[in-house]
């Protein structure tokens, strides 16, 4: 059985409200665990699929014994990044928008966890203890079983020596009564016969001994070796059975310990369920804002503001009233006006033109002279003109001209470019 998890769902939602398919998502734990002989992996990644949905393996925090928590890193494919703090609980499913505002479990008390390595220490010398037994009982009946097939062998092989001994006696009595008497010829020869019998006999009951005795003796050495085998198993068993009892001497004093502080230990458990009361409280107040949080909305219906992108964000209804205008701050109330559209006021404008027309009037002339001249006839020889000055006190004009017509000038100039930069935006209206 490996490490316990929980399957955490994450989402991370777009400016238009849906989930982002890609959206890669990191839990790094804030606080080192081990768990059941396991450490527990500090970070760990993932990446939402197609719809947007990203499943994370991640340890429960109820389990541990130092109130850590996971922080979750989130980051959009367009390079949004946004981070909350998960507590996972003791259950094999969870969704982190839900579990982002629990507060940490607590964590235990120094007491509780010595005593809980006291117990642990106790059950494996209690192990180590029944497994040396086991073994020391195996050993006597492997020894037990040697023994009785040594006896056996010794037996037999006592057995087969004597018939070897009456044998040859009978014969030798056999081959001492056929020089006294020939009528114990045929019972000699039928001694004789028996005792080649018994010869045989006996030959085989010493092979039988000797294959007995080899069988006892590697049986011996059989249990020689099991002998030295349990006597090791046996030593390491005391060794085990010492540290055993050293354990058990270890786990009997942090159950005293742990006894002596038991009321300090109840007033702490006490303490700890007040606080455990006050955190649940506070986490249902911070359940209850949080819900409040998720259903209310900081734009009231109605609400009209500037978006820079084409389509209105979701819960928006794109305003389409005004287009191609420019903004203008103003002190008093909001209205709109002008005739001409931004694109054609702020664009490339040619300078050329006529100024209008225009009459001289006689302040408007510099100041010049004309020349006035007389003429005279000198005589009845012949005709001709002179000049002459004005006589002083006369009054002489020059003939007039003009139409008293306006007159006006052409003008060009450098064209004024009004082509400013610019962003569009749209105005959306809450739903």
């Amino acid at each position: 059985m490996g490490l316990q998890t929980c399957a955490v769902t994450c989402v991370m939602h777009g400016q238009d409200g849906q989930p982002e398919a890609g959206a890669t998502f990191e839990a790094k734990l804030n606080r080192f665990e081990i768990y059941q002989g396991y450490v527990v992996p500090e970070v760990v990644r993932g990446t939402a699929d197609e719809n947007g949905v990203c499943v994370l393996n991640l340890w429960p925090n109820q389990l541990g014994a130092t109130e850590s928590l996971y922080d979750v890193k989130m980051r959009s494919t367009s390079g949004r990044s946004l981070t909350v703090q998960a507590v996972v609980p003791s259950e094999l499913t969870a969704n982190l928008h839900e579990i982002s505002l629990l507060p940490p479990f607590p964590g235990k008390l120094d007491g509780q966890v010595q005593l809980e390595s006291a117990i642990e220490a106790s059950q494996v010398a209690l192990a180590a203890r029944d497994a040396t037994i086991v073994a020391r009982d195996a050993t006597l009946v492997a020894a037990t079983e040697a023994d009785a097939d040594r006896v056996s062998a010794e037996t037999a092989a006592t057995t087969a020596t004597t018939q070897a001994g009456i044998s040859t006696t009978k014969a030798a009595e056999a081959a001492g009564h056929e020089a006294a008497s020939l009528s114990s010829k045929n019972a000699a020869e039928l001694a004789r016969d028996q005792a080649q019998a018994a010869k045989v006999d006996a030959e085989s009951a010493r092979d039988t001994a000797q294959t007995a005795k080899g069988g006892a003796e590697a049986a011996a050495a059989t249990a020689t070796s099991q002998a030295s085998a349990a006597g090791a198993h046996a030593a390491n068993a005391n060794d085990d059975r010492i540290a055993a009892e050293t354990a058990r001497s270890a786990a009997e004093t942090a159950r005293n310990d742990a006894l002596s502080h038991k009321g300090s230990a109840e007033a702490a458990a006490s303490t700890a369920t007040t606080q455990a009361g006050i955190a649940t409280t506070k986490a249902a107040e911070a359940s209850a804002a949080r819900d409040e949080a998720v259903g209310a909305t900081p734009f009231p219906s109605g609400t009209k503001m500037l978006f820079a992108q084409s389509t209105a964000p979701v819960g928006w209804t794109k305003d389409t009233t005004h287009d191609n205008k420019a903004l203008r701050v103003v002190t008093g109330s909001a209205s709109s006006g002008g005739t001409v559209a931004f694109t054609d006021a702020f664009k490339s404008h040619a300078v050329a033109g006529t100024v209008g027309m225009t009459t001289l009037t006689v302040a408007q002339m510099p100041n010049h002279n004309h020349q006035l001249g007389h003429g005279t006839q000198n005589g009845p020889g012949g005709s001709g003109w002179n000049w002459k000055s004005q006589n002083a006190g006369a009054v002489d004009w020059t003939y007039g001209t003009g139409g008293n017509e306006g007159h006006n000038h052409t003008f060009t100039g450098t064209a004024i470019n009004l082509a400013v930069q610019y962003v569009d935006v749209i105005i959306a209206t809450k739903d």
